[in-house]
This record gives C-alpha cells, structure tokens and sequence, in this order.
C-alpha cells in the first residue's frame, strides 16, 4: 500500500469521524463561544472593580526583582493552546469535543474566579504585549 492510498483512507476515516461527531463538536463550539464571552465580561469586571482597589503587596514576590518574560509567557501559552488543539484536530477527531468543552469549561471557572480576585495591578508591574489578534 503506497502512502497516497493510506492518505486518502486516513481522510476518508477522518472525516466519518468528524461526520459523526459533529452535532458534538457544535455543541463544544457554542460552550467556547460562550466562554469566550464571558471572559470578555469578567475580565472588563475586573478591571473596572481593580482600578477602584488598592495595589497588594506580595510577601514573597516584593523581594524578588521584576524580569520581563513576557515572549516566554506569551509564545508558550500560544505554542501550548495551538498543540491542545491541532494534535487532536488531526490525530484524534473523536475527542476533539471532548477536548474543547474542558477548555471551555476551564476558562468558565477561570472567569469566575477572576471576578473574585479583583485586585489592582501593581505600580511596578510589568505591560505585556500580546501580538496581533491577542493585542487589546
């Protein structure tokens, strides 16, 4: 068997799998959605109720001096968000709701909490810049 024939039946499966899946993978699509907007609200929230606060200090991170990893933070977070959900897209299809409802579910307590903890950011905090769509 040439690899063009075991390419063609990989996509042949692979979209039977998506196929049958994807009243799934829509309903996923409509929790990120949703999380997706409530992390726009929550974090507006946040901030809003964060400038009327007082900076916080922190026992152990005040003694430590400010480093600017923000291309470590930021290439990572997209580098691991892009593997989460390309490795699944393609390898494994049927779990890709599976997959996108947990973040979602995960951004959804993470928005909850972050309306908890409004706090004001520190004077000496670092700005992170966020390239292209991920800038505000």
């Amino acid at each position: 068997m040439s690899f063009e024939e075991k390419y063609k039946e990989y996509l042949i499966e692979w979209k039977k799998e998506l196929l049958k899946h994807k009243s799934l993978i829509s309903l996923s699509f409509l929790f990120l959605i949703l999380a997706i907007i409530t992390n726009f609200y929550a974090g507006s929230y946040a901030d809003a109720k964060g400038n009327g606060s007082a900076a916080v200090s922190d026992i152990i991170l005040d003694f430590i001096p400010a480093i600017d990893l923000t291309y470590i933070f930021v290439t990572g977070y997209i580098l691991v968000l892009t593997i989460f959900f390309i490795y699944p897209f393609f390898f494994r299809i049927k779990n890709i709701h599976i997959i996108i409802s947990q973040f979602s579910l995960l951004m959804m307590v993470r928005n909850f909490f972050l309306i908890l903890t409004h706090l004001k950011v520190p004077t000496d905090a670092i700005d992170i810049f966020w390239p292209g769509i991920f800038s505000n």
